[in-house]
């Protein structure tokens, strides 16, 4: 039997039990030769030649046909084929949403052929979706395609009004500087900067009111005022892969040879990598955060002055609804992304140095992520970015958030990598799997119960050497290969920038505030606190397929 049957043989299975007739060029029943007749109520169908991870399984009605992919089709019923793997080895999960259940599997590699829906079946972007704007013509590529449609995330919002008599709920900084309890002597703060690792045991002498309130202090929650719910893609370009091939990188104005010579070279690296590749300025990763999120975050990105925070923030939100790569703009591209980053992998990222004299490194480098759409990493960061920034967080409420027993060397030396940088990234990803806030990271992979959290593929951790052959380079250790570089010597092309793009668009440690408790000055654009936060649910992928019922 021809392997193109064995769709119709499970469509007979599953619907009704009953056998399939091929209609031939030598029959005479007047049907169509390569059309497939239900052998009771002559329903007709015809196998389309794409697959697609996690896409439909479909049948007409008795009126209906399905035809090829200029034709045009109704749908009465249809099921959803999650899991399928490029080549035979597991088993594809047919999911009906009329019973809402799992009704059958095949391993058969074959399937599942792909049949897009019309696209007023599919959830559109946040913004899209509350202005009634079905055109999007007027959007950057960038922003919104709407051939991307079928594989992007899609976000609702359900709003939770402030009850009457709300209280207003003050921070851990607000109750420390009304009790005259900052860490701010120079005793203090030199013994929280110490390298070989800083706590309330070792500086209690020094910081003796701090510490005395530190994890001790009762904080009131703020109040929930919006439930954002992140449904992933059901829907991707290549089945073969969790990682869409896309790679996103931002800067404040387009890199050109003339200003940027250095840079300009560097990203070319993943330019040619075969890869799509998108660029955004900061007007388009505006635009893009206020397309497709609720006007919470462009509110949080729109209230930090440097541009390296707000790339932060920006990374995590066009890899949630994308996923691809993100790679900064100094960072060199070593390798195929096609053979670093595995069909199996979901998310990719560096561990990063600080606490490395400490023994206790906690922060991600978010300079390389690669990552599935709809990731529950990023949805967390986001969700913790915008609600410490909304609110104003400084460096003793993020010392108040890594309780218990926080490693405060590690939060004092590198404040600055915080708010929406490295350690912010580690410290929600150690939210999602249950641990410690402050729990150290290694180079290898994560063991965590994907299944039970919802987390797609394998969770990886390279390898970062400052001084690897050489040069400052990221490393998959399981499969001994290199995946990118960065400080290169003389790449850096920010030294030519002045006055105001300087201090804009600078590094991370030009950043940093000595003189006062970190996110007092110099961070927000105001002191405007929001007094209540927004949390983020990601569906999962089958709830999320009901979507398109």
């Amino acid at each position: 039997t021809s392997p193109l049957l064995i769709p119709k043989t499970l469509h007979a299975l599953i619907e009704s039990n009953l056998e399939g007739v091929e209609n031939t060029d030598n029959n005479d029943d007047g049907l169509t030769p390569g059309v497939y007749s239900a052998a009771t109520n002559g329903e007709e169908w015809v196998l389309l030649g794409q697959r697609c991870h996690g896409n439909v399984f479909t049948q007409g009605d008795s009126g209906s046909k399905m035809r090829g992919e200029d034709g045009s089709m109704s749908l009465e019923r249809y099921r959803m084929t999650y899991h399928c793997p490029p080549q035979s080895g597991f088993c594809c999960e047919i999911y009906d949403p009329n019973l809402a259940s799992i009704v059958f599997l095949t391993k058969h590699p074959l399937l599942p052929n792909q049949l897009l829906p019309p696209e007023s079946m599919l959830s559109r972007p946040y913004l899209l979706d509350k202005n009634n704007d079905s055109s999007g013509n007027n959007y950057d590529e960038v922003v919104y395609n709407e051939s991307s449609l079928p594989f992007i995330s899609t976000i609702r919002e359900e709003v939770y009004p402030r009850p009457d008599g709300h209280i207003s709920t003050p921070n851990f900084f607000d109750t420390l500087h009304a009790n005259d309890c900052l860490p701010t002597s120079k005793t203090c703060k030199k013994c929280l900067h110490q390298s070989s690792g800083a706590n309330c045991n070792t500086c209690k002498s020094q910081c003796k009111c701090y510490c005395e309130n530190l994890c001790k202090l009762k904080v009131e929650e703020k109040h929930t005022s919006k439930r954002v719910y992140i449904t992933p893609p059901a829907y991707s370009k290549d089945p073969s892969r969790l990682v869409p091939r896309i790679v996103h990188q931002t800067w404040f104005e387009p890199v050109n040879m003339e200003k940027y010579p250095n840079m300009s070279r560097l990203i070319e690296s993943w330019k040619q990598s075969g890869w799509e590749y998108r660029f955004y300025s900061d007007e388009a990763s505006a635009s893009f955060i206020e397309t497709h999120f609720p006007p919470e975050v462009l509110e949080a990105y729109n209230s930090i002055t440097p541009g390296a925070f707000k790339a932060d923030l920006f990374r995590y939100c066009t890899l949630l609804i994308n996923g691809g790569v993100y790679a900064d703009m100094d960072v060199l591209l070593e390798a195929n992304l096609d053979a670093v980053i595995s069909a199996d992998a979901g998310f990719i990222v560096p561990v990063d140095q600080p606490g490395i004299e400490a023994n206790h490194r906690i922060c991600l480098w978010n300079g390389l992520i690669a990552v599935a759409p709809g990731h529950p990493f990023l949805a967390k960061v986001i969700e913790v970015v915008v609600n410490n920034i909304r609110n104003r967080f400084t460096s003793v409420d993020y010392d108040n958030l890594l309780c218990p027993e926080p490693e405060l060397s590690v939060l004092h030396r590198y404040d600055m990598l915080f708010t929406a940088g490295p350690c912010i990234l580690g410290y929600a990803i150690n939210e999602i799997l249950g641990n410690r806030p402050h729990k150290p990271f290694e180079a290898g992979e994560i063991d965590v119960d994907r299944a039970l959290r919802s987390i797609p593929g394998r969770t990886i951790i390279l390898n970062q050497g400052k001084k690897d052959m050489g040069a400052h380079r990221f490393t998959w250790l399981e499969k001994n290969l290199i995946f990118a570089a960065t400080d290169l010597p003389d790449y850096d092309d920010r030294k030519q920038l002045h006055g105001d793009e300087k201090e804009k668009h600078g590094h991370y440690s030009d950043l940093h505030r000595t003189q006062q408790i970190y996110g007092q000055e110099g961070l927000y654009t105001d002191k405007i606190t929001a007094d209540e936060k927004i949390h983020f649910v990601v569906r999962d992928q089958v709830v999320g397929s009901k979507s398109l019922l």
